[in-house]
């Protein structure tokens, strides 16, 4: 319902409109994503390097960014939903010391029901990081009121019509034959998941980067850090696993984009202490800025490439 009624009323508008809507929502996200930890913490600080690492790798290892952040419908469905999932928690964390409010009653629940209302991997992490949070914090009120309505919104989206509708396809036959069991231990028992990994080697990359910095500064995250990037990153890894029950193999590259700010929530809280280092670990980090930099420098030029010789062309 999300995604199709975003796509929908964005379709209707001018393109300049629902262009900057897009560009807004993008920052936004690896904004929150940079700042989670900062929320979580208590801190309120500007993390600009968290931000441009952040962006960087959301670029470079995206599993297909054309269909997933510049292709309208298919942002609506993988990068508008991750949105409101990260503004979700970013909330959540930011209100659990507050004094409730009437609006926290508005605010949680609505969020919480677009978050779980995402995609079929992401509904079903939402609502059991919710579960989790709800068992690990001292303060859970804002989790307990947001549980009933992630919960609401991913049943919503995995037992709606359409989703039955979908199964129909004659494409689809020899799958629906076969029992949720065998299509798990088909999909773990192969290659098929391992492959939803693929995508990702710049972001495992800049984690054993980072974790090398701290080996041989010897220095360690802080724990409430470390705990909470151990939650999401596993979370990115069952995000993923939810495919094994898909009747549809292999998975969408578009798909897996989920997992991706997953395992970028998971690095911004690895990279939050490094952040408040005053050593020269700072140039470090500005190195591996820069070796990004350079790499995204170039994907940005053969993607402006592509799109604009052929308009060069045509208008010759």
């Amino acid at each position: 319902m999300v995604a199709d009624a975003a796509s929908l009323i964005m379709l209707q508008l001018p393109p300049i409109i629902y262009n900057f809507f897009k560009a807004t929502i993008w920052v936004g996200l690896i904004t929150l994503i940079a700042q989670l930890p900062s929320i979580l913490n208590k801190e309120y600080k500007w993390e600009f390097k968290n931000f441009v690492i952040i962006f960087l790798l959301y670029w470079n290892a995206n599993p297909n960014l054309g269909q997933t952040s510049f292709w309208t419908v298919g942002y609506s469905n993988y990068l508008l939903t991750n949105f409101f999932i990260i503004s979700y928690f970013s909330l959540a964390f930011f209100l659990r010391d507050k004094k409730t409010q009437i609006w926290h009653f508005f605010a949680i629940p609505i969020l919480g029901l677009l978050a779980g209302n995402s995609n079929e991997n992401t509904s079903i992490v939402v609502v059991l990081l919710t579960l989790v949070f709800i068992l690990i914090e001292k303060k859970r009120k804002v989790f307990v009121l947001g549980l009933p309505f992630t919960l609401v919104g991913a049943l919503a989206l995995l037992l709606s019509p359409g989703q039955k509708g979908r199964l129909q396809h004659s494409s689809l036959q020899v799958a629906r034959e076969q029992s949720l069991l065998l299509r798990l231990w088909n999909y773990f028992s192969s290659h098929l998941f391992m492959d939803t990994f693929n995508s990702f080697l710049w972001v495992f990359l800049t984690f054993i980067f980072i974790g090398l910095i701290y080996y041989f500064k010897r220095q360690r995250p802080r724990k409430n850090n470390m705990v909470y990037s151990l939650i999401f990153f596993f979370s990115a890894i069952i995000s993923n696993a939810a495919f094994g029950g898909s009747y549809v193999f292999p998975v969408s590259l578009r798909s897996l984009n989920g997992a991706l700010i997953l395992f970028l929530i998971s690095l911004s809280f690895f990279l939050n202490d490094l952040c408040y280092l005053k050593s020269p670990i700072y140039k470090k980090v500005s190195h591996t800025l820069f070796f990004c930099y350079v790499y995204h420098s170039l994907s940005v030029i053969t993607m402006l490439q592509k799109v604009l010789l052929p308009c060069i062309v045509n208008f010759k």
